[in-house]
């Protein structure tokens, strides 16, 4: 898209909507008034001239009175704008990515003018119909326009608002925060995600006792760190050693059109580049093929079944497990390194530990 992050010293992450200027119809009520003479022949109208509106220049004012026509020009200097500025139109979110049930904290300026109208605001949501509509009332905030109040800040006018995301399956996507003046509109996205369609969840195994369990698996969710260490080691359950069996990853960006510039490599303590974009990679390529979903490659002496998506996709998933079903991951160290610039991302993981025959 066009919207540009940010970061501020009160806000971790967010997104500048680019103002787009285009022309805006807007209709300007009382510019036709019937004004009333008194005893003396005097009468008077008031006219709003809206700072924004009106620009620097000659206006005439036009007067009839029983087929007496008049006219007079009179010199319009439009002082709103600050400095000679062109406004400018700013809106963002606290973050790019939510899930269901969070709220989503809206922040907006107008800058270069002096402005005292309210600020439409707009949520277009995935689906209008399934999110924010009740059976026998009309569809919420989704669908309509909210008027926003600004007040008068340091840096100019500001305003604010909270959205509540539904805590539903039907609230997961994309959305558009379209805030409106008189002056231009601008828009800021963000995507709500289900944990489930980032790493499925996975129910643990139980022996025939249930007192112990044959399977163990540690998740590791939402890191936004661009280096993470998974470091493998045996799990003891009651009696029972439970050995590393099966690593699997997933690399989620919310920067629609950047998803080739956000990649993942994964990496062995040595070195080695086991999974990435690059040649030099053992697997640098999705794996599914027609007849085939993984790829079999050798690291020291070991083979392992390896299923890759490739890299230029929105949700980039791999599996690590070893070809042999009694052998465990015999390597302890994996070093995994999210390659990108600034774009908004999040990487999850999870480690299966089983009991080996």
């Amino acid at each position: 898209g066009t919207d540009n992050r940010e970061t501020s010293s009160d806000r971790s992450t967010g997104y500048n909507g680019q103002v787009v200027y285009k022309e805006i119809k807007k209709n300007l009520i009382d510019m036709k008034v019937k004004a009333y003479p008194d005893s003396e022949g005097n009468f008077n109208a008031v006219f709003d001239l809206r700072a924004g509106i009106f620009i620097d220049g000659i206006y005439k004012i036009k007067a009839n009175y029983f087929g007496y026509n008049d006219e007079q020009n009179f010199s319009l200097v439009d002082n709103s704008l600050k400095g000679g500025l062109k406004a400018e139109l700013v809106v963002d979110t606290d973050k790019t990515e939510y899930l269901p049930g969070e709220t989503v904290s809206i922040s907006g300026k107008i800058k270069n003018v002096y402005y005292y109208d309210s600020v439409s605001l707009k949520i277009e949501t995935p689906s209008i119909s399934n999110i924010n509509c009740l059976v026998g009332q009309q569809c919420g905030f989704g669908n309509s326009e909210k008027k926003i109040r600004v007040s008068e800040g340091t840096e100019g006018a500001v305003f604010f608002m909270n959205f509540i995301i539904p805590q539903t399956t039907n609230s997961v996507g994309k959305y558009n925060v379209i805030a409106d003046t008189h002056f231009g509109q601008v828009k800021a996205t963000f995507f709500v995600v289900s944990e489930s369609d980032i790493v499925d969840s996975v129910s643990s195994t139980l022996s025939e006792s249930p007192l112990k369990l044959s399977k163990i698996i540690e998740k590791f969710n939402r890191i936004t760190d661009d280096k993470i260490s998974i470091i493998l080691s045996e799990k003891l359950s009651d009696d029972l050693i439970l050995a590393p069996r099966v690593i699997q990853g997933s690399l989620f960006t919310s920067a629609r059109g950047e998803e080739s510039d956000v990649n993942l490599r994964v990496s062995t303590n040595d070195g080695q580049c086991i999974i990435g974009s690059n040649s030099n990679c053992l697997v640098s390529e999705s794996t599914r093929k027609p007849g085939e979903i993984y790829s079999i490659v050798t690291i020291e002496d070991t083979n392992y079944k390896i299923r890759y998506s490739g890299n230029d996709v929105r949700l980039e998933k791999f599996s690590i497990i070893p070809e042999n079903l009694s052998t465990k991951i015999d390597i302890d160290n994996w070093n995994v390194e999210i390659i990108k610039n600034d774009q908004p991302s999040r990487f999850y993981y999870k480690v299966s530990y089983v009991e080996l025959q």
